[in-house]
């Protein structure tokens, strides 16, 4: 039996515009690339787009379909900062559903996208779920009849997902049955195993050890995010202790105070053999 072809996709963040544009992307490296984010209205669940937001997404478009070699472009919907109140009410009415719909697919037509991706972080009842499963049947259902209509290829439809079928902060489960069916695949978010939620009095992966008793604690450089990039210059810059560690498959470096984990070349291979094994 064959297999399909590897997706190899990567969110690309509109903040990056300037500091690193579509242009700058090597997509010999990729197969799809992500728009993240656009956020519906929360007042009419469509998308209101700028015009300044427009032409970063007909740029996003137009410049990697014409990379060599080209990638196909998705938008991503929602993401950690926005919460997930506007995609549970939004979810919770087949009338609401069916208009986010239409907007989300003419703005991937008008914008010259491949697909969509939607990043609900994350629905937190059962009811939540189920009402997840219909949005993605509806949906799915909504691409192949306008596919059909207008004789054109159809939009992929994708979703970033928490780890496991189980959220397991809040118990419910994701509604694997409808994702299976009408989803092109998923984008697992393969992170935040532990934190502060699992112990509140210690210090929460993979933050480094410390006596709580003495010790103030920041979240260090880059307010706690940085890019690789950003962690290359650091380690460089203060001559930064780096560590493989291949029990947890990880990297992280450390000067004085300041510790950081990250994935660099090394643990990224690493963990896309696991994933092919």
């Amino acid at each position: 039996m064959a297999f399909p072809a590897p997706v190899k996709a990567a969110y690309w963040p509109s903040r990056a515009t300037t500091s690193f544009p579509p242009s700058a992307i090597d997509t010999s490296l990729f197969t799809h690339i992500y728009y993240a984010f656009l956020v519906p209205s929360d007042a009419t669940y469509t998308f209101e787009i700028s015009t300044a937001t427009a032409e970063v997404l007909s740029n996003f478009t137009n410049t990697l379909h014409q990379q060599n070699p080209p990638v196909k472009t998705l938008f991503a919907i929602g993401g950690a900062d926005a919460g997930s109140s506007v995609f549970s009410r939004m979810a919770s009415d087949a009338n609401s559903r069916g208009v986010f719909i239409k907007s989300a697919i003419e703005v991937a037509r008008k914008y010259g996208f491949d697909g969509m991706d939607l990043d609900w972080e994350f629905p937190d009842t059962q009811e939540g779920m189920d009402n997840l499963g219909k949005l993605f049947m509806e949906w799915r259902a909504a691409i192949k009849y306008e596919a059909e209509s207008t004789r054109r290829a159809p939009l992929l439809l994708t979703a970033a997902v928490y780890f496991s079928v189980d959220i397991l902060f809040n118990g419910v489960k994701y509604p694997a049955g409808s994702m299976d069916q009408n989803l092109d695949w998923v984008c697992a978010m393969c992170y935040d195993y532990h934190g502060p939620w699992d112990h509140p009095s210690k210090t929460g992966a993979p933050a480094a050890l410390y006596d709580d008793s003495t010790t103030a604690v920041s979240v260090g450089p880059g307010n706690g995010v940085l890019t690789l990039a950003e962690v290359k210059a650091f380690n460089k810059d203060n001559g930064a202790k780096v560590v493989h560690d291949m029990e947890t498959v990880s990297t992280y470096s450390y000067f004085q105070s300041t510790w950081i984990g990250y994935d660099d070349a090394i643990t990224t291979t690493l963990k896309i053999g696991f994933a092919q094994a």
